[in-house]
């Protein structure tokens, strides 16, 4: 059986993953290096879940890994580069989070204390 390995990428985790741009003598940035090919999309879409339609993509084959953005972000934070390098050797499940990206906000209201509340389970 797989298991699905959730991540959560900082902005340090994303500069590490990227190819870093040079510099010679001159203070002159040198072009980066061309990112990986970029990973067959195998699947997209919307999926309904608790009321919401949430939109993710597939990239790749393998052992999947659940690729979640940061506040204010979306799948597309990932192009070019993290998301081809991530989804080489295996499969990356990317989702745009309630509100962001593709997946809108919907009609429920949001409270932070009642989603606290929630979270709590109280």
């Amino acid at each position: 059986m797989m298991k699905m390995l959730p991540i959560a990428l900082s902005a340090a985790a994303l500069a590490a993953a990227a190819p870093c741009i040079t510099q010679g003598q001159s203070n002159v940035a040198k072009p980066a290096a061309k990112p990986a090919a970029k990973p067959a999309l195998s699947k997209s879409g919307h999926l309904a879940v608790n009321g919401l339609n949430y939109y993710y993509e597939i990239h790749g084959t393998g052992e999947p890994l659940l690729l979640l953005h940061g506040g204010l972000g979306s799948i597309d934070m990932f192009r070019p580069v993290v998301l081809p390098a991530l989804a080489d050797g295996r499969q990356v499940i990317a989702v745009d989070l309630h509100g962001h990206g593709r997946t809108a906000l919907g009609d429920r209201q949001i409270d932070l204390p009642t989603w606290v509340t929630t979270w709590r389970g109280s």
